[in-house]
């Protein structure tokens, strides 16, 4: 299930996942050789995938063991997640300001406008007020998608810039 009405959006839309994709594997690789992270670096994301995976064995009605062994999660394999999501974001916020990139105030209302209408739309007895409580919600996760962004605009262009004759 997804809002894409064409071939062409859902194309466009698995080409961004596919770039992004691209790039994070990319820049992990390229900031892995640089120096190992401490412990303490790793841990919110550790304990975030596995808040995460208890939360879909809880709502698939199933115990996180089953649910573990199902994906094949160990230890090891949320370790390794944790240290590739806190290497990859150190990466991406240090591009950030050694280019001296940023996102502006507009983009962030356009994006946390677009969240709130979606609620909106998908909870039609919803009001401003809950939809805006909504997206408070997800205020860091809207930034992080910016600065995502940016950056990875910016490498695009670093990599093949537009030239203007």
């Amino acid at each position: 299930e997804n809002d894409y009405t064409t071939y062409a959006q859902w194309l466009e839309a698995e080409k961004e996942v596919y770039v992004k994709h691209l790039f994070q594997e990319s820049l992990i690789k390229a900031t892995k050789t640089v120096s190992p992270l401490p412990e303490e670096s790793y841990l919110y994301f550790y304990q975030e995938i596995l808040d995460y995976y208890h939360m879909v064995a809880y709502y698939n009605s199933i115990d996180y063991e089953t649910l573990a062994f199902y994906y094949g999660l160990s230890e090891t394999v949320v370790m390794n997640e944790a240290v590739k999501q806190t290497t990859y974001n150190l990466a991406l916020y240090a591009l950030m300001a050694e280019n001296g990139l940023a996102w502006s105030e507009e983009d962030f209302n356009t994006k946390y406008d677009a969240l709130v209408a979606k609620y909106l739309e998908e909870q039609k007895n919803a009001t401003e007020e809950d939809a805006r409580k909504y997206a408070d919600g997800f205020i860091m996760q809207l930034k992080h998608e910016l600065t995502e962004e940016t950056v990875i605009a910016w490498a695009t262009e670093q990599s093949f810039p537009t030239t203007t004759e």
